[in-house]
C-alpha cells in the first residue's frame, strides 16, 4: 500500500539492502573470517602469515629432544660435573628450593600436596569420612555383582557422616565441576 499507510517492514527490507550495499558487499573474502569452513578449534586467533609456525609436531619434537640432550647441569647453574639431567637426583636442598618456588608461582599445585612442608592448603579443618581408598579389601576380588552389593551396603550402614562433613566436603569440592580434567 502507498502514501501514508505504508507497511514499515518494507521500509526496513531497503534499509537493509542499502547497508548490505554499501558494507557488506564491498568487503573481499580475505578481509573477513572463513565463512565456508568453520574451525574445529574452539579459539583460533587470526594472526599474519610470518607469524604462524606451519613446523609439524613431529619436527617439533626432535628439536626438542636434541635440545634437552646437550644440556648440562651447568648449562642451569647449578653446582656439580658436567653431567646430563637425567644422570643425577636433586638433593633434598634443591627439591625444597624446587618446591619452595613453585609454591610461590602456583600455591595449589599437586605435587605440592604431597610434601610435608607444603601440605597445609589440603589439610582439612573439619574431620572427614573414611577415606574409600582403606576400604579395599583383597579378598572381595572374586565377589559377584550381587554378593558385592550386600558388602557394600554393610560397609555404607556403619560408615557416619555428620552434617558438617557434608557440607564441608560439597563446599572443598565445588570447583571441581568446573576442573578441565
Amino acid at each position: 500500500m502507498a502514501g501514508r499507510n505504508s507497511c514499515s517492514h518494507v521500509a526496513a527490507v531497503v534499509f537493509l539492502f542499502e547497508f548490505w550495499g554499501r558494507h557488506v558487499a564491498n568487503q573481499s573474502s580475505t578481509d573477513m573470517l572463513c565463512q565456508w569452513l568453520l574451525p574445529s578449534a574452539r579459539e583460533c586467533p587470526m594472526q599474519e602469515v610470518r607469524h604462524v609456525d606451519f613446523t609439524s609436531s613431529a619436527t617439533r619434537k626432535k628439536q626438542l629432544e636434541s635440545a634437552v640432550e646437550g644440556l648440562s647441569v651447568d648449562d642451569l647453574g647449578a653446582p656439580g660435573p658436567s653431567a646430563t639431567l637425567l644422570e643425577r637426583l636433586p638433593t633434598q636442598a634443591e627439591l625444597h628450593a624446587h618446591l619452595q618456588k613453585l609454591a610461590t608461582v602456583s600455591p595449589l599445585a599437586a605435587v605440592l600436596s604431597h610434601h610435608k612442608d607444603f601440605c597445609k592448603p589440603w589439610v582439612t579443618e573439619v574431620s572427614t569420612p573414611l577415606d574409600l581408598s582403606k576400604l579395599y579389601d583383597q579378598s572381595k576380588e572374586g565377589l559377584s555383582y550381587d554378593q558385592l552389593l550386600i558388602v557394600c551396603r554393610e560397609v555404607l550402614e556403619k560408615m557416619e557422616v555428620t552434617l558438617a562433613e557434608i557440607r564441608y566436603i560439597e563446599k572443598a569440592t565445588r570447583k571441581q565441576a568446573d576442573s578441565v580434567l
